[in-house]
C-alpha cells in the first residue's frame, strides 16, 4: 500500500527509527487506572474518581505520573489557582505516607493532572486516588461520546520518552428522547418519490440510539405518503427511507406531525415542490469543522458517518495545527479518508486545511483532489497571505476566511483585508459559533471584536464578497449537532449548485451563489431583474428585486440591505414570505450592492450573498472596467453611504 501513499509509509517509518528495540516496555509492570463511575450523561454536575494502582516496579522518589484527556473541552477544566470560574476541584489521596506534589494544566484541548513523588515511594498495590470534581463540581459537557484518561510514567525530569501505562474510558451517554428531525431535500420536483431522513435526538441533538419511533404524518393536500418512517434500538437513532412521499401540487410545504410513542410533535424545514427542475439545486453543508486531527472529538470516519446521518449534501474537514507543524501522515490519512466517503450525487467532501497565521487571520483552503500538497503556514513560502494565494493561483483551490470581525494579532485573529483574491477567495465565513461577522452591531456579537473586519467594512471597501456559515465544530458532528461549551450553535453553508459534485460546490461558492444561516435550514432566494445572488450587473438604473424566503419558525423580518444601510424591511407571522419591489433612487455612486437579511422569530438568521448593480451608460465612463472584473478592487467604492 506504500505506493498509495507517495513515501508516506516510509516516512513514517524513518520517523520512528530513532525508538528502535531498546525502549520496549512492558505496561502491566507499571500499574493499571480503574474509573469509576464508568457512565454518565450529558451535561451532568457530578464528580469521577481515578483511582491508579501501583504495579510490581513500584513508584520511587523523582518519578512522575501524567493523568490527561484529549479533545475539545469534553468536561470542564480543572481547579488550576487561577481566576477562572466553574472549575471542577480536585482532591487526592494516598494509600501510604508518600509525598506526592501535583500540578494541573489546563487549556481549550488538553487537562492535565502531573503528579511527582517528592519524597518515599509506592509499592505494588498501593494506589492513588484522585477524586475530579469534589462536591460534584465536574462538568460533563453536551457532546454524547466516550472520554478517554490517559496516564503516563516517566522515570524523572530528565526522562524524554514518556511509557504510556494505561487508558480509562468514562461513557457519555445522550439525555432522554425530547426531539425528533424529519430531513428531506429542500427543493424537489414534483410527482418523483423522495427520499426523508430521520433523527431521534435528546435535547442537545446527540442522537438518541436506544428509542423506538413511529412516525405519523398529518395528511395534506397534495403529500402522499409511501411509508411512515420509524426508528428501532438497532437503528443508532438515525435512518434514511427512500421514496417515502411524493407532492403532486406545486408549493412550499412542511412535513408535520408526532410520533404515536413519545407524543412528540414533528414539523420538517421546508420543502419547496417545482414542476419544472430548476437550473441550480439548493444543497446544505458545513465546510468548517474539526476532527481527531486538529484536535476534535472524532475520528475523520465518525464525522462524515454523522454528517450523513444529519441529512448534510457536502462537508469538509480542514485540519489545523495551532502552532504545530502537520506531519505528512496525517494530511495523507486525512485526504484518503475524504475521498473515502465522497459520493457523486450523494456526499461530497474535500481536501483541505486550515491557514493560521495569527498577525493575518485564519483561512481554510480547499482543493479539489486529492494529490495536492499542505501549505504549512509556518513555512517562509506561505507565511502570509499573498505568498498563499502566489502559490494557489494557477491551482484548484479556494480559500475561505473565517471569523473576520475579530482583532488581528490574538489567539483567534480576524481577517487582513489588505490581502485580497476573489478568484481565489470568493466568499467569507459570515456566522459561526463564534458569532456573527456581517457588522460591528450585529445581533451575535464576537467576545474580541477589532475594526475594520467585518462584512459590511469589506463591502464598503469595493471587494466583491458572497458569504457563508461554518461550524468550526470540534464535537464530531457538523452544524446544528450536539454543542460545544461556545457562546452560539455554529452557522451553516447554503448553495445553489448545478450538480452535487466537487466542481458543483466550488462553481457555486466561486461565483457566490450561496448564502449563510445560524443553522436553519431556511430557503432564501434573492434575486435582480432576473440576476442571482453573487452576481455582477451592468447598465441596470431601474432595479426590479425579488425576495422569497421559507423559515424554519415564523419570519420575524426580512430585511434588504443597500449599500450597508436599511433600504427595506417587511415583518411577517409567517413562515413564508415573498415580495418584489423597485429601486429607481439614484445613490450618486458607480455602483450599489444589495444584500438580503432574515430574522426568525425564534432568533435564527440568514444572509444571502450580495448583488452588485453597476450605474448606467452615463456614470460607467469613470468605472471602466471594474464593474465586471473578479479579481480588481473598485476605487469607486472605498466608503459606505
Amino acid at each position: 500500500m506504500a505506493h498509495h501513499y507517495k513515501g508516506g509509509e516510509k516516512t513514517f517509518i524513518n520517523r520512528h527509527n530513532f525508538l528502535k528495540d531498546k525502549h520496549l516496555y512492558a505496561a502491566e509492570g507499571y500499574g493499571r487506572l480503574i474509573l469509576s463511575p464508568a457512565e454518565k450523561r450529558v451535561a451532568e454536575k457530578t464528580k469521577l474518581t481515578l483511582t491508579y494502582c501501583v504495579g510490581v516496579k513500584g513508584l520511587a522518589e523523582g518519578n512522575i505520573l501524567r493523568f490527561y484527556i484529549i479533545g475539545f473541552n469534553p468536561l470542564s477544566m480543572f481547579e488550576d489557582g487561577s481566576a477562572r470560574q466553574n472549575l471542577a476541584r480536585i482532591k487526592m489521596a494516598v494509600s501510604n505516607s508518600a509525598k506526592i506534589e501535583m500540578k494541573i494544566n489546563n487549556s481549550f484541548q488538553l487537562r492535565e493532572i502531573i503528579l511527582v513523588v517528592a519524597g518515599g515511594q509506592l509499592y505494588e498495590n498501593d494506589t492513588i486516588d484522585l477524586v475530579i470534581g469534589e462536591g460534584n463540581t465536574l462538568a460533563l459537557s453536551e457532546v454524547a461520546r466516550p472520554v478517554v484518561f490517559f496516564v503516563e510514567f516517566r522515570k524523572s525530569e530528565s526522562d524524554k520518552i514518556a511509557k504510556l501505562i494505561d487508558r480509562a474510558t468514562l461513557l457519555v451517554r445522550p439525555g432522554p428522547l425530547k426531539k425528533i428531525r424529519l430531513l428531506a431535500d429542500p427543493i424537489i420536483d414534483v410527482r418523483q418519490p423522495q427520499d426523508v431522513k430521520l433523527n431521534a435526538l435528546d435535547e442537545f441533538s446527540n442522537l438518541q440510539e436506544d428509542v423506538c419511533v413511529e412516525v405519523e404524518i398529518t395528511p395534506a393536500k397534495g403529500v402522499q405518503m409511501k411509508c411512515m418512517p420509524a426508528l428501532l434500538p438497532g437503528d443508532g437513532g438515525a435512518r434514511q427511507f427512500n421514496k417515502a412521499f411524493n407532492i403532486s401540487i406545486p408549493g412550499t410545504y412542511r412535513l408535520a406531525g408526532k410520533d404515536r410513542i413519545s407524543g412528540i410533535e414533528i414539523i420538517s424545514p421546508p420543502i419547496k415542490a417545482v414542476e419544472n427542475k430548476p437550473k441550480y439545486q439548493l444543497y446544505f453543508g458545513d465546510l468548517h469543522a474539526h476532527d481527531c486531527f486538529s484536535p476534535g472529538l472524532a475520528s475523520p470516519m465518525e464525522y462524515y458517518q454523522n454528517a450523513m446521518k444529519a441529512g448534510y449534501h457536502f462537508t469538509a474537514l480542514p485540519i489545523q495545527t495551532h502552532g504545530r507543524n502537520l506531519d505528512h501522515d496525517r494530511w495523507i490519512l486525512s485526504n484518503f479518508v475524504a475521498e473515502e466517503y465522497y459520493q457523486t450525487g450523494v456526499f461530497v467532501t474535500f481536501p483541505s486545511f486550515e491557514w493560521q497565521q495569527y498577525a493575518f487571520g485564519h483561512k481554510n483552503v480547499y482543493y479539489l483532489n486529492p494529490d495536492q500538497p499542505y501549505l504549512c503556514p509556518y513555512d517562509k513560502r506561505y507565511d502570509m497571505p499573498d505568498k498563499l494565494f502566489t502559490a494557489l493561483r494557477n491551482s484548484d483551490a479556494l480559500v475561505i476566511p473565517h471569523h473576520p470581525g475579530y482583532k488581528l494579532d490574538c489567539h483567534v485573529p480576524g481577517t487582513d483585508w489588505n490581502y485580497v483574491d476573489e478568484k481565489l477567495q470568493p466568499v467569507m465565513e459570515i456566522c459561526s459559533c463564534h458569532g456573527s461577522s456581517e457588522k460591528c452591531d450585529s445581533e451575535r456579537p464576537l467576545n474580541n471584536p477589532g475594526a475594520g473586519g467585518y462584512f459590511q467594512d469589506v463591502l464598503a471597501k469595493g471587494i466583491h464578497m458572497g458569504v457563508i456559515g461554518g461550524s468550526d465544530s470540534h464535537s464530531g458532528w457538523p452544524v446544528n449537532s450536539p454543542r460545544e461549551p461556545r457562546q452560539y450553535p455554529g452557522g451553516m453553508t447554503c448553495i445553489y449548485a448545478a450538480e452535487l459534485t466537487r466542481l458543483g460546490v466550488f462553481e457555486a461558492l466561486r461565483n457566490r451563489r450561496c448564502y449563510g444561516t445560524t443553522g436553519a435550514r431556511i430557503i432564501l432566494e434573492f434575486q435582480i431583474n432576473g440576476h442571482e445572488m453573487g452576481e455582477i450587473i451592468r447598465g441596470q438604473d431601474e432595479r426590479r428585486i425579488s425576495v422569497k424566503v421559507a423559515g424554519t419558525d415564523k419570519l420575524g423580518k426580512v430585511e434588504i440591505i443597500k449599500n450597508n444601510s436599511l433600504y427595506c424591511a417587511k415583518s411577517s407571522r409567517e413562515y413564508r414570505l415573498e415580495f418584489e419591489i423597485n429601486d429607481n433612487s439614484d445613490s450618486g455612486r458607480d455602483k450599489d450592492f444589495y444584500y438580503v437579511k432574515v430574522i426568525q422569530a425564534d432568533g435564527e438568521m440568514a444572509w444571502s450573498s450580495p448583488i452588485w448593480c453597476c450605474a448606467g451608460l452615463d456614470r460607467r465612463s469613470s468605472l471602466g472596467k471594474g464593474c465586471h472584473s473578479r479579481t480588481g478592487m473598485d476605487p469607486n467604492n472605498g466608503k459606505a453611504s
